[in-house]
């Protein structure tokens, strides 16, 4: 009975050991012990808009963005996937914001949210791009100014002109007001004024003069001096513009602003050592730019001679050491010195000496060879000579020369 009891006990043993590894299956099978890796995602806010709008966008899911050798784990915000907007330190969230630059093109667009050791730990989203919204444009005050004038002042609002009565050169009166809020491209309605109406007087050049001498010059010309604006002691800007044609009285409204500098001419300065340079330089009111040697030639200059720049400007110069006449002096001599001892050595060698004299006694016409004779003390191995024998009476006397 005992051994039935222990086989038993084992059998049951047995059976709840099968019963619980059933039951703790579920518990340890692959999908319970699977590690679950976040997405990458991007999300924007707002996600249209036009040009010039604030855009936030952030990432999440990039724990799996790993560390550079220089950098720890960033997010690489970028436009497009070309324009980058931001770089962003992370621990699988990051954040940034961008304005849609002007440059966008209206349409549909991504930003893109990349790790930058893993390039494919990345998502997108997209953003619309949206037509800037028309809103309203003040109309400018073209009243007084030529049709052409008034043209291109409504033109560059956004604007057009539209002429409902008149012949004259000048607008008189315009619909709807100046500073009236319209619509782009809303037309303006301009009335010019009768070409038989008062006469038209040219308006005189006041720019670049200074405020006290514009008032006489516009009196002379039959109108008055209007608004002036800006800080300054010279006229840089006036309406109506120089040589428009006004009726008389008019107004003249200028732009005060700062006086140009002084202007000078550049001199020349190449071929002149630098030290002339600077004193040139200085008598123009210009100074000179860079360092160099006071002896140099200056070579070339910028700017270039003949130039109008301000007063005070700095000119650059390229100098190089000037030419050294000793080397070709010295070679001129010896060559001077060559040439001399050449010639005395051909003095010397055409310089006659007397070695021997050689007699040349006439023979009779019949016989072809002469007979020669030396006198006595000759040499005894005297130098070769050539004689060339000439058929005639007497004796000859042979002059030998050393070369």
């Amino acid at each position: 009975m005992s051994l039935m009891r222990r086989l038993v006990a084992r059998v049951i043993a047995v059976l709840v050991v099968v019963v619980v590894v059933a039951m703790a299956g579920p518990l340890f099978s692959a999908d319970s012990m699977a590690v679950d890796i976040p997405t990458p995602a991007v999300s924007l806010d707002p996600t249209s808009g036009p040009v010039g709008t604030q855009v936030e966008a952030v990432a999440t899911g990039f724990e799996a963005c790993p560390a550079t050798e220089d950098e720890s784990p960033t997010i690489v915000f970028t436009f497009d996937g070309v324009d980058e907007l931001s770089r962003v330190p992370t621990k699988g969230e990051g954040a940034t914001s961008f304005v849609v630059a002007e440059t966008v093109e209206p349409g549909i667009h991504q930003v893109v949210a990349r790790c930058l050791a893993a390039e494919s730990v990345a998502s997108a989203a997209t953003f619309e791009v949206t037509a800037p919204p028309e809103g309203p444009v003040i109309v400018p005050d073209v009243v007084a100014l030529s049709l052409d004038d008034a043209r291109v002042v409504l033109e560059d609002a956004g604007l057009s002109a539209f002429v409902t009565s008149g012949d004259g050169p000048l607008v008189e009166s315009q619909d709807p007001a100046a500073g009236t809020p319209v619509p782009t491209k809303t037309i303006v309605g301009i009335t010019l004024e009768d070409g038989a109406s008062a006469a038209l007087v040219v308006v005189p050049n006041v720019v670049g003069g200074r405020l006290d001498q514009a008032r006489p010059s516009v009196a002379l010309a039959g109108l008055a001096l209007g608004g002036v604006s800006g800080n300054g002691d010279v006229v840089v800007e006036q309406v109506p513009t120089a040589g428009s044609q006004v009726p008389a009285g008019t107004t003249v409204d200028v732009v005060l602003g700062a006086s140009p500098p002084p202007l000078a001419r550049v001199p020349d300065l190449v071929g002149e050592s630098v030290e002339d340079g600077v004193v040139l330089l200085a008598a123009a009111g210009l100074v000179l730019a860079n360092d160099a040697d006071g002896a140099d030639t200056v070579e070339s200059q910028s700017p270039a001679a003949g130039s109008v720049v301000p007063v005070g400007t700095a000119v650059t110069v390229v100098a190089a050491e000037p030419t050294s006449f000793v080397p070709l002096a010295a070679g001129a001599a010896i060559l001077v010195g060559l040439l001399l001892a050449g010639w005395l050595a051909r003095g010397r060698w055409r310089q006659r000496r007397w070695l021997r004299e050689v007699h040349i006694q006439p023979v009779p016409a019949a016989s072809p060879d002469p007979t020669v004779s030396e006198p006595p003390g000759a040499s005894a191995r005297p130098p070769p000579v050539r004689l060339v024998p000439q058929r005639d009476a007497g004796s000859h006397v042979l002059e030998e020369v050393e070369r």
